[in-house]
C-alpha cells in the first residue's frame, strides 16, 4: 500500500510532476551546454586569451541582462498566472510587459555602447570591449524572452517553458559553432549570444501567440464569451 501511494505520488502522470521532470531535463540539457561551451571555445581557439574574453564578457552579459528586464518579467508572471482564462487581460498583460521591456533594454543597449568601451579600457582588453557591442542586440532580446517565457510560466505551459529554456544554451552553442566554422576571431564569440536570443524570440513569440493565447481565446469561446484577439 505505501509504495503503491508512493509511485502514484511520484507519477509521470501527474501534472506536477510531469511538470517538474521537464524541467530537471532542461536544467540536465543546460548544464551540458554550459560545460560544452567552455571546452568548444579552449579547443577551437587555442589561445588562452579565447575563453578568458568569452567568459568576461558573459559574466557582464549576465549583470546587464538583469538591469535590462528590470524585473518585468515578474510582474507579467503574477499578471498572466491571475489571468489564464481571461484573453483580454492576459494579452493586455502581455503587450504591456514587451512594451516596457523592450524601452528599458533598448535604454540599457543605448548606455552599452560607451560603456563597453570604459570597460575594455579598465580591463585593458579591445577584445572585451568588441565582444561588449557584439552582444547589446541579443541584451535587447534576452529582456523579452525572459518575458514571454514568463508568459508561457503563468499560463502553465511549463513543458514549453522548459523546452525554450534549454533552446536558448543549445542555439548559444550552436552560435560559438557557427563563430568557429566561419572562423572569426574570438572577439566576435559573443555574437552567438545575441543570434542565439533572436532566433528564441521568434521561436517564442510564434509559439505564445498560436498556442498560449489562442488556447485561452478558444476557452473563452467554449464558454459563450465574447473571443477578442489582441496580437502578443
Amino acid at each position: 500500500m505505501f509504495f503503491s501511494k508512493l509511485r502514484q505520488t511520484f507519477s509521470p502522470s501527474q501534472r506536477f510532476n510531469r511538470d517538474a521532470i521537464w524541467n530537471l531535463g532542461s536544467l540536465a540539457v543546460m548544464a551540458a551546454a554550459g560545460i560544452s561551451l567552455n571546452f568548444l571555445v579552449a579547443l577551437g581557439w587555442t589561445t588562452k586569451d579565447a575563453l578568458g574574453v568569452f567568459n568576461q564578457v558573459y559574466a557582464i552579459y549576465v549583470v546587464l541582462s538583469q538591469l535590462a528586464v528590470g524585473g518585468v518579467h515578474a510582474s507579467v508572471l503574477k499578471q498572466v498566472s491571475y489571468q489564464q482564462d481571461d484573453m483580454r487581460a492576459a494579452s493586455l498583460s502581455a503587450t504591456s510587459g514587451l512594451m516596457l521591456g523592450a524601452m528599458l533594454a533598448g535604454g540599457v543597449c543605448l548606455l552599452g555602447l560607451p560603456v563597453s568601451f570604459g570597460i575594455g579600457v579598465l580591463l585593458e582588453s579591445p577584445d572585451v570591449a568588441v565582444g561588449l557591442r557584439d552582444v547589446l542586440p541579443g541584451l535587447f532580446f534576452f529582456s523579452l524572452n525572459k518575458i514571454l517565457l514568463n508568459v508561457l510560466n503563468g499560463a502553465r505551459h511549463m513543458r514549453s517553458f522548459a523546452v525554450f529554456s534549454a533552446l536558448r544554451f543549445v542555439f548559444i552553442l550552436g552560435g560559438v559553432g557557427g563563430v568557429y566554422l566561419l572562423q572569426w576571431h574570438y572577439r566576435h564569440l559573443a555574437v552567438a549570444f545575441s543570434v542565439a536570443e533572436i532566433l528564441l524570440f521568434i521561436s517564442l513569440a510564434i509559439y505564445v501567440r498560436l498556442c498560449v493565447l489562442n488556447s485561452v481565446s478558444r476557452r473563452i469561446g467554449d464558454r459563450g464569451f465574447e473571443v477578442i484577439s489582441i496580437s502578443a
